[in-house]
């Protein structure tokens, strides 16, 4: 096996487990302002907190997107 064979069985391993999680959920934004929306953001992805920092994000992008 050689290199383009083995990243296509990793390219088809990783679509079948991507596909089998179904589509992400929506993310519900945070009412904060832009400030605190950024701090939330930066401090749940330094904590792994993904589900924080995804609706903090999605408040930046509806009300501020430049500073997302």
């Amino acid at each position: 096996m050689n290199g383009p064979e083995i990243r296509k069985l990793i390219e088809n391993d990783l679509r079948a487990a991507i596909s089998r999680l179904g589509p992400p959920p929506e993310p519900v934004p945070i009412t904060a302002t832009p400030w605190v929306a950024m701090s939330l953001m930066q401090k749940a992805i330094r904590r792994g907190r993904e589900d924080l920092a995804l609706r903090a994000a999605a408040a930046l992008l509806r009300d501020s997107p430049e500073r997302l």
